[in-house]
């Protein structure tokens, strides 16, 4: 199946992406850590 995107939609694909990874340690405290994504580029 194929989809046809949105130039816009392509804009916002191919440009970088930010999120917070969230995880829970074995004592129960959090452990948030940021993560950023682009076309060329991971820091996770």
């Amino acid at each position: 199946m194929t989809a046809v995107l949105s130039e816009k939609l392509k804009e916002i694909l191919d440009g970088p992406v930010f999120v917070d990874l969230a995880t829970i340690q074995p004592d129960g405290s959090p452990q948030v850590s940021p993560c950023g994504s682009s076309a060329t580029a991971t820091n996770c």
